[in-house]
């Protein structure tokens, strides 16, 4: 009986464990972040530039500015297809409303996509010290 106990304890404790792990989602962790091309970034940058600079650069509607590391943080803790989810689809938060498509209705999903990308760099430099906006 003891040793079913103990049993049913490790295999609880690697299960919690394995699901609640931050590094199988976070954004910074994920592939397509660690090598993001020029080409890749060019493009966000456009669509940001274009789309999302409006609100992220002055905050406006309460969208997280690219210099709030603790938001962002917690963001890319959602991992990409939750956060793309968001883009795509909009998102109310406690901050404010995420429109659809960031209001770039005529963006394709990999422009939204490397949006995302490119802000996600942006504030990997931030936090360096070093801007690419």
């Amino acid at each position: 009986m003891e040793m079913n106990k103990i049993s049913f304890f490790i295999l609880f404790t690697l299960l919690y464990c394995n699901c609640n792990s931050k590094d199988k989602d976070n954004i910074y962790r994920e592939p397509q972040m660690k090598n993001i091309s020029t080409e890749v970034l060019t493009m966000g940058k456009e669509v940001y530039s274009r789309s999302c600079s409006t609100c992220h650069t002055y905050g406006l509607s309460g969208a997280a500015k690219l210099v709030d590391f603790d938001y962002w943080d917690r963001v890319a803790d959602k991992g990409m297809d939750t956060i793309f989810n968001h883009v795509k689809k909009g998102y109310r938060g406690k901050r404010g409303i995420m429109p659809p498509k960031g209001n770039c209705f005529n963006c394709s999903d990999k422009e939204l996509q490397a949006s995302i990308l490119y802000i996600f760099e942006n504030i990997i430099n931030n936090k360096a010290g070093t801007k690419n906006i």
